[in-house]
Order: structure tokens, then C-alpha cells, then sequence
């Protein structure tokens, strides 16, 4: 085991050491300022020179395989199948065939910036882009290949004992944008909510899926979240949804996306009609409905989006996306107060106020449902 005889030293606004062990030599850094920096450059030297590694033959993809086994073990399904997406179209057709102790930060970064001219790759072609000209990869899926690379290298260092390297400045390109989304625009949200009929096989007919979209709109819950209502999850007086669960591409019964995901919403007037509606036509169809039963037909995800895109286009509905509904809400309600359209959507703030301060005030609601109806009233005549 080498030992480190110099300290971290300042240098142009960084905590910079070097130090040498098997004649390599290396630096590591902190942007942390006074003696905290200096001692967080100091700790990842002598990491790296107390660091063992017990497999220096090992490549990439023998690793990857272990790695993906313990991914299943202890993550979701569908995070498990975003990780061999990521691993089957960049991890192993650049690097797969590399020792993992060989293994530098540049090679990593390397992938990521192929990643984002190129897209995908296989083992074939490896630098044929799967992008058309002009295109480049989203920052969403970069953020994605760059959380699993720098896991994959924790799990090299920590489990398999096959480097030591610890990627601190991975990155994702600076000119990487998120993917472009697209609404309903007035005209369009006035024939959703006028037409209910859609096609099948070339002939028109009732869509008996028309009140979840149209409560997509109205309520800006996630395609899996519509899926997952239950009666139950109704109030008595329908004034409010209860979001308890959603249900995933796969079928699999989540608590949702975040922590946020589980969250009580008021309802506007529009949404509390749709929400009859869907009742009355439930009962038609079964003659009751109790609280255990989905409020929709249980269908996947997938068949939700098919259906969604027949109603489409037998309406002449510029083609958006189930999710880009939700868009369409947070769009129409981004005159509301943000605090607001966060509670209602369920997403997080960079402080928890409801978390830390979470009396209910009813009065907020329907201050809240009022708002909402406001606007839809302007949209909808």
C-alpha cells in the first residue's frame, strides 16, 4: 500500500493533489472551499492509493453482466430494462471490450459525446448514427447513460474490485437540450371535448376511453396514474382525486413516479363531470361499480396510447402524445400560482413545504378547483 507524504495545495481557485503508486501518477481535486476542500482532495488520493484491485483481467462486459444481475435484484422492472437498453446500444458495442482497470474518465466521456452526436450503436457499425442529420441525443437519455456509467463504476470499485477509478467530472455536453413536447392547442382541446367518436376498422364509433383523455387535460395526471384509479379513490361528493398508485408500461402496480406521485388533487367542475360521466357510463356497461374496480377498463399503457392515436386522427388532432396532455395541463394552469400547479402534478420543490408543514386547508382547494375551472371556461366557450 503506497502512502501520501504531500497535501492538497490551492491552486487557480481548486484544492489540487498528486500523487504517484505503481508509477502511475494522478491528480485529484475539490472546488470545496477552505479546509473542507483541501481535506475531500486529500481523501479521494488516499482512496485511490489504499484502493486494491482484486481482478485486473476482467473486461467491461463480463462485469456488465454481474452488474445487471444485481440491478434486477434490487431496482424496479422497468429500470432494470432502461439499464440494458443503455448497456446494449452504448456501454458494450464502445467499451465492452475493454479491461475495466484500464478504464480512464476520458473513455467514459468519450461515450458520452458519441452518445450525443451519434445515438445508439451496435456491435456492427459502432459509429453509425441512429440519429437523423442534424439531431443529437436528449439531455434526458445523456442524464441517464451518465447516472448508469458513473453507478457501473461504483459497482466496479465497490463490489467486483476491478478499478479504482472514481468519475468525478463526468458531464453531460453542454449543448444537449431536452426533448422538444408539443400541446393541444384551443382548437383542438374544443373538438376532444365535443367529439366522442373515433374509428375502428374503418367505421365510426363511441370511444369509451374519451373521458381519460379528456382528464388527462383537465387534471394533468400521468397516463399510469389514469390507469390506476380506483373508485375507491374518488370521494364521496367527487371533489377531489386520491392518487395512490399508477401502473407502468410492463403492467406492474407502482407507487408512482417520485415520492410526490401519492397526492390528493381538487377537481375542477370540468373534472368532476367527467368523472360522473365515466361513472354513469361504467354502470351502463356493468350495472355498479365498486370501490376495488378501475375507474377505466383495464388496458395497458401501450393499447392506451393506440387508442389515443385512433382518436387522433379520426378527428384531425395533430398528433401529441398521452404524456404531452399533462404538458397541455401544466401549460393552461401556468397561470396559476407554481405552488399550486407542483401540488397538483406531484412534482417536488427544493423545499418539501407540504411535507414539513402539511395541515390541510379545505378552503385552498376549492380556491384551487375555481382557478382551474376559470380557465378551462376561457378555452372551452
Amino acid at each position: 500500500m503506497s502512502s501520501r507524504t504531500n497535501t492538497a495545495a490551492l491552486i487557480n481557485g481548486r484544492w489540487v493533489v498528486k500523487v504517484q503508486k505503481n508509477g502511475v501518477r494522478k491528480a485529484f481535486y475539490s472546488s470545496k472551499p477552505g479546509k473542507k476542500g483541501q481535506q475531500e482532495a486529500n481523501a479521494k488520493a488516499d482512496a485511490w492509493l489504499d484502493g486494491e484491485i482484486v481482478d485486473a483481467k476482467c473486461r467491461v462486459r463480463d462485469i456488465w453482466k454481474d452488474y445487471l444481475a444485481d440491478v434486477e435484484a434490487r431496482s424496479s422492472f422497468s429500470n432494470y430494462r432502461q439499464i440494458c437498453t443503455i448497456g446494449d446500444s452504448y456501454v458494450l458495442p464502445l467499451l465492452g471490450n475493454k479491461k475495466v482497470c484500464d478504464l480512464t474518465e476520458g473513455d467514459l466521456q468519450s461515450l458520452v459525446n458519441k452518445a450525443y452526436k451519434h445515438g445508439s450503436f451496435n456491435s456492427k457499425q459502432k459509429h453509425k448514427s441512429s440519429l437523423k442529420p442534424g439531431e443529437t441525443l436528449s439531455r434526458k437519455t445523456l442524464n441517464n447513460i451518465v447516472a448508469t456509467l458513473k453507478n457501473f463504476m461504483k459497482y466496479c470499485r465497490v463490489t467486483a474490485k476491478a478499478t479504482t477509478m472514481i468519475p468525478e467530472t463526468l458531464r453531460v455536453p453542454a449543448g444537449a437540450r431536452l426533448d422538444g413536447k408539443s400541446i393541444l392547442q384551443p382548437d383542438h382541446l374544443k373538438t376532444l371535448f365535443s367529439s366522442d367518436m373515433t374509428t375502428w376498422r374503418g367505421k365510426p364509433q363511441k370511444d369509451d376511453m374519451i373521458y381519460a383523455y379528456r382528464l388527462a387535460v383537465l387534471t394533468g395526471l400521468r397516463p399510469g396514474e389514469l390507469l390506476g384509479l380506483r373508485w375507491g379513490d374518488v370521494t364521496p361528493n367527487e371533489t377531489h382525486l386520491q392518487i395512490r398508485r399508477a401502473i407502468n408500461v410492463f403492467g406492474e402496480e407502482t407507487q408512482g413516479k417520485n415520492q410526490n406521485a401519492v397526492r390528493s388533487i381538487p377537481l375542477s367542475e370540468y373534472a368532476q363531470e367527467m368523472i360522473r360521466a365515466q361513472r354513469s357510463l361504467a354502470i351502463e356497461e356493468c350495472g355498479s361499480v365498486t370501490a376495488q374496480e378501475p375507474v377505466f377498463r383495464e388496458i395497458t399503457e401501450p393499447t392506451l396510447r393506440d387508442t389515443w392515436k385512433r382518436y387522433c386522427r379520426a378527428n384531425a388532432i395533430p398528433s401529441v402524445t398521452l404524456y404531452e396532455l399533462r404538458h397541455t395541463f401544466v401549460s393552461i394552469a401556468s397561470l396559476l400560482p407554481a405552488g399550486e400547479v407542483k401540488m397538483l402534478v406531484g412534482h417536488s420543490r427544493s423545499m418539501d413545504t407540504f411535507g414539513t408543514y402539511g395541515h390541510h386547508i379545505k378552503t385552498y382547494d376549492q380556491m384551487i378547483a375555481d382557478d382551474l375551472s376559470g380557465l378551462f371556461d376561457n378555452l372551452l366557450g
